[in-house]
């Protein structure tokens, strides 16, 4: 395996002209072990394969269904710009047992009374039984998402039988057809509180909105394919609606997108409601210019506010072009404890990812927002472990080590994810 992606690596892209030579050999090789990583967190036991391990750190062995999905839309895209057949065939099966696990998973959430918006899941499929923040509906969310995405690859390589079989079926009930039972169920539940993505606050959510939103969008063109349009009808109408309230999500008084609107549940310390999570809603749920047509200035002042935010309240970030970034300002998680919040892996990849698709569609300004991407990119690669290429979940605020649980599959996966965004053509 370790010559294969020592081969991707030599042949799956051209690099952007704003790299210079030893930045570009540093993220070819931060992407080779971040791949290798997220390979290695999908454990081989045969009564847990097609889980995603959230980290090899014992507090977080477990399946999330969000970080899962996440995982393999990742994948998703290595499997779309590699031309190796070994490599495809490869993602291709890690991707079937992912789908056999969460059939697997989902009816055993079902069967337990909590329902498809279920977060957490031992590794065997079982469900997680003691107390959490449930529901989480970004899950059924964005495994909708990547799910459909793959749907419609495999139909174009004539593997539709398969993806009636184990992922849409046009018919009723949806409940033994996975992609559908999730994409009816974030049609009816969108407007229902739910936990957010930080597991802390119940109330609705904009990246549950806008990870809702993009499933229903991708999952109405997957409807149409295979026959079903009044489901693909529903699932538009139903996205339209989703649209419309994320437009109310700006603050003019703030200045910026708020994450949270009507809470009913959970901590009620975040007083300026302002988070990455806004920024992570925008580029996972980055699929047209409908909502960045009308809030696209709004998102860069979001963005723009939270990078103030973090530069003067972290001390390593003191002195730099460009903050590593936190979730929030007044976020008190440590990884272990709560002795204060630190700047996360997937933040900073977060906002790299954000300036470089802005710079696609942008002509412009492409230029500076590409180069700002890229020095996200390198203040990351600043936190690594300098010999391994280790990413955590999170970077010490005062001395920029790692710290919280190790080799965090998300952080790998956002790191590839805004490589491809930032050096993929």
């Amino acid at each position: 395996m370790k010559k294969q992606i020592i081969f991707i690596m030599a042949t799956l892209f051209l690099m952007s002209a704003w790299a210079d030579s030893g930045l570009e050999a540093r993220l070819n090789q931060q992407y080779q072990v971040s791949f290798e990583w997220m390979l290695k967190n999908l454990p081989q036991d045969p009564d847990r394969l097609g889980s995603v391990a959230a980290s090899p750190t014992k507090e977080y062995q477990y399946h999330w269904s969000r970080d899962a999905a996440l995982t393999h839309q990742a994948l998703f895209e290595v499997f779309q710009k590699t031309h190796q057949i070994q490599i495809k065939n490869k993602i291709l099966k890690v991707f079937q047992k992912w789908v056999l696990f969460e059939k697997k998973a989902v009816r055993n959430a079902i069967e337990s009374g909590l329902g498809p918006g279920e977060p957490k899941f031992q590794l065997d499929g079982q469900i997680f039984k003691g107390e959490w923040g449930r529901p989480q509906n970004d899950g059924p969310a964005v495994r909708s998402l990547v799910m459909s995405l793959w749907a419609l690859e495999l139909i174009k390589l004539g593997q539709k039988d398969w993806v009636l079989r184990h992922l849409y079926r046009p018919e009723l009930p949806s409940n033994t057809s996975l992609i559908k039972l999730d994409l009816d169920f974030t049609a009816q539940n969108w407007e229902a509180p739910s936990f957010d993505l930080w597991e802390e606050i119940k109330g609705l959510n904009f990246y549950t909105l806008a990870l809702q939103r993009k499933s229903l969008l991708i999952g109405a063109q997957l409807a149409k394919e295979l026959d079903d349009p009044f489901a693909a009808k529903f699932y538009l109408e139903k996205a339209q609606l989703i649209l419309n309230k994320m437009n109310l999500f700006y603050s003019s008084q703030a200045g910026y997108i708020v994450a949270i609107q009507n809470q009913v549940d959970g901590w009620t310390h975040k007083k300026s409601n302002l988070d990455v999570s806004v920024i992570l809603g925008t580029i996972q749920g980055f699929l047209d210019l409908g909502f960045l047509n009308s809030q696209g200035p709004q998102v860069l002042q979001t963005a723009q506010k939270i990078e103030n935010t973090f530069s003067s309240l972290y001390p390593i970030n003191q002195n730099k072009k460009v903050p590593v970034i936190g979730r929030y300002s007044e976020d008190v998680y440590d990884g272990f404890g709560f002795t204060g919040g630190n700047p996360w892996f997937i933040a900073t990849h977060a906002h790299a990812e954000l300036n470089c698709k802005w710079a696609r569609f942008n002509p412009r300004t492409a230029s500076a927002f590409q180069k700002k991407g890229l020095l996200f990119l390198a203040r990351s690669l600043e936190h690594v472990n300098q010999q391994t290429g280790e990413m955590s979940e999170q970077i010490s605020r005062v001395n920029g080590y790692l710290t919280g649980v190790s080799h965090l599959t998300w952080s790998y996966a956002s790191f590839i994810t805004a490589y491809h965004a930032c050096l993929g053509i």
